[in-house]
């Protein structure tokens, strides 16, 4: 997918999911996960979550994205 922000509407929901979920992010049906939300805000979807570890309403501690190299 590609990035959504609050100006550029890239997801295929009917709203702008960086608005809704307050981030930007690369969403596609908004939320299953989002690592840009905000730090311990545990209301659905706001936070740093990821949906299939621990749902919506659990606000994660720390987020690390890492990127390999190429070879």
């Amino acid at each position: 997918m590609k990035f959504t922000t609050f100006d550029r509407d890239n997801d295929q929901y009917s709203k702008n999911c960086a608005e809704q979920f307050t981030g930007a992010w690369w969403y596609k049906d908004c939320n299953l996960s989002n690592l840009a939300g905000k730090y311990r805000d545990n209301n659905h979807g706001k936070g740093v979550n990821w949906k299939h570890f621990r749902g919506h309403e659990y606000a994660l501690k720390t987020a690390v994205m890492m990127i390999r190299p190429l070879k």
